[in-house]
């Protein structure tokens, strides 16, 4: 019998061609996953309560309330004169 294969020339060429299709497909698929712009919608309603906030000195200061129990996270305060005008 006489069986032959394809030379690895052509093979490396199919291999190559078929990566670069499936990387194409990817690209593809994903290119308009980052592109919806942001809107108030998308804001949760939580951060929106005014309860969620208190004010310390001239810092705005979130809390969490778990359990009935209340926490103010001071290392994640944000200073009000950093916050730009609407």
């Amino acid at each position: 019998m006489n069986k032959r294969g394809i030379s690895p020339i052509i093979a490396t060429i199919l291999l190559i061609a078929f990566a670069v299709a499936i990387g194409a497909m990817i690209m593809n698929w994903t290119a308009g996953a980052g592109e919806k712009d942001a809107s108030c919608d998308d804001i949760p309603t939580n951060v929106l309560n005014p309860n969620s906030f208190c004010k310390l000195a001239n810092q705005l200061v979130p809390i969490i309330s778990k359990d009935g129990s209340v926490t103010a996270c001071e290392d994640k305060s944000i200073t009000i004169a950093d916050i730009p005008n609407c």
